[in-house]
């Protein structure tokens, strides 16, 4: 991946919830664009299973790294 034009950072703590669900949305924004775009989920100690949720996500997604 080259020098991205943007840097989306989603701060997420228990959000097994919702965060598949954001995910995809952030996912479609991103492949709308033209431009370099990296992800970066930074995960604080979660109790539930969002850190695995991002951990999946991220396999297939490049641009999408997690903290």
């Amino acid at each position: 991946m080259s020098k991205p034009f943007l840097s989306l950072v989603i701060p997420v703590y228990n959000e097994a919830g919702r965060l598949s669900q954001a995910i995809q949305k952030v996912d479609a924004f991103v492949h709308q664009q033209d431009y370099e775009i990296e992800v970066l989920i930074v995960e604080n100690g979660s109790t539930d299973d969002t850190l695995s949720i991002a951990q999946s996500f991220a396999q297939s997604r490049p641009y999408l790294r997690i903290f």
